[in-house]
């Protein structure tokens, strides 16, 4: 053993003593600072103790005890270093995913957990059993992740919201090698979507339908507007409107159905104007059905009332043609 081999070894453990009396007091060195030496590397590691993965996951935990170990035993090497930066990395990041996971911050969870599986990669560089521990770890974490979203998603109170979080279910299942339940999920969001995108196409031609309506049955709103500006065309802008009015209707109830608050809003507000619109041209034909069979009532009156004063007329002129040949035959 060399001489400054030796004073290393009386350092560390000149450290190591220390920080067993002194306990929490004393003060760490975080990964971010860059350790460079043993002590230091041994300081923050002893900081990661607090994290909470460590107790959830028994892999990390062992991951994180045996990086302690090796740090107090045998020569430092730059190779360690990197090895040990590795570590503190991919354990400062998984505890990063799990906090966004435990605070239903799915999207960012998975986007941690990416830079988890990166540093994992990393460590696979310098020693495998360590990283296969690690995946162990964040296969068992997409697992849970799977399972939150999918009860996420059974309460969605949304269409929009429930792919998406069955989306990230599916990405979560094949993380955690569960092909059967990704490819399940998979279908959900593909069936959805299509579903969505129907009924949002039915949407849009309803309120254009209605938006065509409206520029046809202008002042069609009131009784006497519409009989005033379209005459006898209230039977046909009705016939219209007794179409248009139940589409909305129909849109109305499938953007409730997906969640569409604004959209459904929108869309109500729509088919309340085509109701009233539909109402006044109603009453608009009404009354000029009534007022045209009064007036036919009439013409009919009267061409009956000729009629019979004309049969009238036409019986006592018969009746006198036979009085006077009667008179002239005496």
């Amino acid at each position: 053993m060399t001489r400054e081999t030796e004073r290393r070894r009386i350092a560390l453990l000149a450290v190591a003593v220390g920080l067993v009396v002194a306990g929490p007091a004393v003060g760490v060195t975080t990964a971010q600072e860059g350790p460079g030496n043993p002590s230091e590397y041994f300081e923050t590691l002893r900081s990661l103790e607090s994290l909470e993965v460590l107790d959830t996951y028994s892999e990390l935990e062992t991951v994180h005890t045996q990086s302690i170990t090796a740090v107090q035993v045998g020569d430092f090497s730059d190779e360690q270093a990197a090895e040990l930066d590795s570590v503190i990395a991919m354990l400062r990041s998984f505890q990063t995913a799990q906090t966004r996971y435990e605070n239903g911050e799915y999207e960012a969870s998975l986007a941690a957990a990416n830079d988890t599986e990166d540093e994992i990669s990393r460590l696979r560089q310098h020693d495998q059993s360590l990283a296969a521990l690690s995946r162990l770890a964040l296969t068992r974490y997409y697992g849970s992740l799977g399972t939150e979203l999918a009860t996420e998603a059974d309460s969605a109170n949304s269409t929009e919201a429930e792919v998406e979080l069955r989306g990230m279910a599916a990405v979560a299942y094949s993380r955690a090698n569960n092909p059967s339940q990704a490819s399940e999920y998979t279908r959900q969001v593909e069936r959805l979507s299509a579903e969505l995108a129907a009924d949002r196409e039915q949407m849009n031609e309803s309120a254009a339908a209605m938006s065509d309506f409206e520029q046809q049955c202008t002042d069609c709103e009131s009784v006497v507007g519409a009989v005033q500006t379209h005459h006898v065309g209230v039977f046909g802008l009705y016939t219209q409107a007794i179409t248009v009015e139940p589409q909305l209707q129909t849109a109305v109830g499938r953007a409730e159905h997906h969640g569409l608050d604004e959209r459904q809003s929108a869309l109500q507000s729509q088919a309340g104007t085509a109701s009233a619109m539909r109402s006044s041209l109603a009453l608009g034909a009404t009354a000029l059905m009534v007022a045209y069979g009064a007036v036919v009532g009439l013409v009919t009156v009267l061409v009956v009332s000729r009629l019979f004063a004309w049969k009238r007329t036409y019986e006592f002129a018969a009746v006198d043609s036979v009085v006077v040949m009667g008179d002239n035959n005496v």
